[in-house]
């Protein structure tokens, strides 16, 4: 878990660069792309309860983390931001199942632990 925080924070650190100058976008723009994964953030959150009621605990988290992978390998692979935006909006639905899943089917424990590191 520590690992994957590790490359989430490396990975959000040189993300506007790459928006910048790899896209082109504008500062308007990236804000958009932005909203887009704000909005990823709040489906996923909704959507976790219920996720987990259907096919329970591993299979979320195992969910989680395909969306992490493949939202950030299309990130790698594209130079359109509306690509990007649809990533990373899939990418926050992940993160926010990730930590539902962990709030409600995980120990304290564990939750303390991700969340120190």
């Amino acid at each position: 878990l520590g690992i994957a925080n590790f490359l989430a924070t490396a990975t959000i650190t040189v993300q506007v660069l790459f928006a910048q100058d790899v896209l082109g976008l504008s500062a308007f723009s990236y804000g958009a792309v932005l909203s887009v994964a704000a909005l990823g953030a709040i489906t996923g959150s909704l959507l976790a309860p219920r996720m987990m009621a259907l096919i329970g605990l591993h299979p979320c988290l195992y969910l989680s983390i395909s969306a992490w992978a493949i939202g950030y390998f299309t990130i790698g692979l594209t130079s359109n931001g509306v690509v990007m935006a649809l990533s990373l909006f899939g990418v926050m639905a992940g993160s926010m199942l990730w930590n539902v899943t962990l709030y409600r089917g995980v120990n304290g424990v564990f939750q303390q632990t991700s969340w120190g590191v």
